[in-house]
């Protein structure tokens, strides 16, 4: 369920923050070993989980993504969750 405590969290942070997952050094004492991106993600703002953004899939074929709450159903300014 949304609180009102929620919706003023996500109104005051200035955008969703984006993460990046790395492949994992075999040999961590190789400094020679170059990190490798897998992915990026998004923290889910309700059940806390990542939500991988895959480079190779098209926005519609993702898992989840950003939305946009309107206005109207929140009697504050629009939110983007």
């Amino acid at each position: 369920m949304i609180t009102k405590e929620k919706v003023n969290t996500w109104l005051t942070r200035k955008r969703i923050e984006l993460h990046t997952q790395y492949d994992e050094n075999p040999n961590k004492f190789d400094n020679r070993y170059k990190k490798e991106k897998k992915y990026d993600y998004y923290i889910c703002d309700y059940c806390r989980m990542p939500v991988k953004i895959m480079p190779n899939l098209k926005r519609s074929e993702q898992e989840g993504g950003k939305v946009t709450i309107p206005a109207s159903l929140i009697n504050n300014e629009s939110v983007e969750i």
